[in-house]
């Protein structure tokens, strides 16, 4: 209900956000054509593309938006720190749409101050048409409407997670009446500031009092000999149930249920990338990503393979087995950066700030993440993706998973050119915990929408980095 709740409100945001550029639009073309503000020979007698731009203006301005977080399912804002947000992604809007027009050459002449009143108009617009709506979920929550009555079945560790996280939508309509324990200690007490009303024999009486719309039980693995009970308690009242897995511990990614013929099997540790179809749009990205980058790069490439033979004896290119996709192994091109050692010595190293191994170029192609060019022709071939946890050896694969939990999760996905840890600053010799954090958060949540953030991201602020070396 919540997550259903979520995407309708971040839906009409986004309604209402276009209908807000598309006002601004034409409020801005009105006033540069109304002979009330200009004189009639300065008016404008061609503007029609300003109406046409508006299939490019209005997805670019939602991604944009989007990149602020402007559709954050939120209903408690700060409105000034809001309104900040959209004047610079307004700002940035314009300045990206002017030079897509100059690059590609359409010819269209625009006004400086339509440019100029859109913008205002869209934050004047956008600003009044999000607070009405807002206002207007206040209202319907503060008359009762929509109000959904709560009873958390439950004192422990469960329960109070469950009421921590709870609060954050007490502004959607979601209100925590009271909590039934099975013990009668804990009658009077409180937990996270709500109150423990009774023990489990008080029920009906509670429920004839206040109507809960929903019980939420969330009891320990150990006491689910009370879940047959409860169930039926709630059933006869006619309430809604949910509960909060008593193993929840062990559910640290996705989650999701398979009916097989009518046996419900629960899938732990499920993916986005376990779907074929967004396996499908990742490759398909992959290709045109690393044919395009492989064509624009050539050049550079060229000039990097030249420099790597000048500052050292050697081959041009670096090849060592690192760790991808279902723990299996690939070997990972690179613009080779140090001169040329024994392998077995080599796989035990770790690169250091001030390695002596490097070369002086190499150290430049290093710093600049120049010598990573190669591993576009990973990603054709299909060993590696453009965004996704950076690949290790199998030395340190084997070393970490005994040090750290969930490590081997990383490798739910295939190794990438760039990653999340990456754009968060966490590559080279730093925190190989938080390096893991990263990783698993992106293989969790992944989409198309995230890998293109990353990737932006990276030409934005990863190609140098204090900590590539």
């Amino acid at each position: 209900m919540i997550k259903q709740k979520k995407l309708i409100h971040i839906f009409i945001l986004l309604c209402l956000d276009i209908l807000s550029i598309i006002l601004a639009d034409v409020t801005g073309v009105w006033m540069r054509t109304n002979p009330y503000f200009f004189e009639k020979d300065y008016a404008l007698v061609a503007h029609g593309h300003y109406y046409e731009i508006l299939t490019l203006v209005i997805p670019l301005f939602v991604f944009i938006y989007y990149i602020f977080k402007l559709y954050k399912a939120e209903i408690e804002i700060d409105v000034f720190n809001h309104i900040g947000k959209l004047f610079i992604a307004n700002i940035i809007g314009a300045v990206v749409l002017m030079s897509i027009t100059f690059i590609a050459k359409t010819g269209w002449i625009f006004s400086r101050f339509i440019l100029f009143f859109f913008i205002i108009f869209n934050i004047l617009y956008s600003t009044i048409l999000r607070g009405i709506y807002r206002k207007i979920l206040h209202i319907e929550y503060a008359k009762g409407k929509s109000v959904r009555k709560i009873l958390v079945i439950g004192t422990g560790k469960l329960a109070e997670m469950y009421l921590d996280t709870i609060k954050e939508y007490s502004s959607w309509g979601y209100k925590t009446i009271g909590v039934l324990s099975n013990n009668k200690e804990s009658v009077g007490k409180r937990i996270r500031n709500v109150n423990v009303l009774g023990t489990l024999k008080d029920f009906y009486d509670l429920q004839n009092k206040h109507h809960f719309d929903e019980v939420v039980i969330a009891l320990h693995i150990e006491e689910s000999k009370d879940l047959k009970d409860i169930l039926k308690m709630c059933d006869k009242e006619g309430v809604r149930i949910k509960i909060i897995p008593g193993y929840y511990e062990f559910l640290k990614l996705s989650t999701s249920v398979e009916d097989l013929d009518g046996l419900p099997i629960l899938t732990i540790r499920g993916v986005p990338l376990d779907s074929v179809l967004n396996r499908a749009v990742k490759r398909a990205f992959d290709i045109v990503f690393s044919l395009t980058a492989i064509l624009i790069t050539s050049p550079i490439m060229i000039f990097i393979a030249i420099g790597v033979k000048l500052s050292s004896p050697g081959p041009i290119f670096f090849k060592q087995e690192r760790v991808g996709l279902n723990n299996k192994t690939f070997n990972m091109l690179k613009f080779r950066s140090m001169r040329v050692e024994d392998p077995n010595k080599e796989k035990l190293q770790w690169t250091t700030e001030n390695d002596p191994r490097k070369t002086k170029f190499g150290s430049f192609i290093r710093k600049t993440s120049l010598d990573e060019l190669p591993q576009f022709f990973n990603v054709l071939l299909g060993d590696m993706t453009i965004v996704g946890p950076r690949p290790e050896r199998p030395y340190w694969v084997n070393k970490f998973k005994e040090e750290i939990p969930e490590y081997m999760l990383r490798h739910y996905a295939k190794a990438g050119i760039t990653g999340w840890a990456q754009v968060n600053g966490w590559r080279g010799d730093t925190s190989i915990e938080e390096r893991i954090k990263c990783d698993n958060y992106y293989i969790q949540n992944w989409s198309l929408w995230f890998d293109i953030k990353i990737i932006f991201m990276t030409i934005f602020k990863g190609f140098i980095n204090k900590n590539a070396y």
